[in-house]
């Protein structure tokens, strides 16, 4: 048994069949999420290669991705304000839900949900007159970013 990808290991590297001709391993996969291989050998040069496909585990940290303080003409509408789910090994969450909130403006949208790269993404409009704006993006388990939005 070999793993060939995905950085996982087997609790053996070598195993015989069983009276059904059966040989059993047990593999853990790596921590990045994604395909990852394990190739069995056997004596006559024969391999079977097997694949399995990691997932992000659960939602663990947040990062803002874009620029946490933004500045525009005041009434106008922000680029998207970007934020990104990790699980503890650092691959991105898909999946996840979030909860938007501004202390002023408009915000395109109350509720998003990350894509399969881990972000979740919003847009701010800006009162019409000069002032800073707070928009929060709330994740799932109490886990928050902020940006500071300032409408000159």
């Amino acid at each position: 048994w070999n793993v060939t990808a995905g950085g996982g290991t087997v609790d053996s590297l070598v195993s015989a069949t069983d009276a059904n001709g059966i040989a059993r391993v047990s593999w853990t996969l790596g921590t990045v999420a994604g395909p990852q291989t394990l190739v069995a050998a056997i004596a006559n040069g024969s391999t079977v290669v097997i694949t399995a496909i990691a997932q992000a585990a659960g939602i663990a940290s947040v990062a803002v991705v874009s620029d946490p303080f933004v500045s525009v003409v005041a009434g106008a509408t922000t680029p998207p304000l970007r934020v990104r789910a990790f699980d503890r090994y650092g691959n991105s969450v898909a999946g996840v839900a979030l909860i938007w909130a501004t202390n002023a403006g408009v915000l395109a949208t109350a509720a998003t949900v990350t894509g399969a790269d881990g972000i979740g993404e919003a847009t701010l409009r800006t009162d019409p007159s000069p002032r800073d704006h707070l928009v929060t993006a709330r994740f799932a388990g109490g886990f928050e970013s902020s940006f500071v939005v300032r409408g000159n």
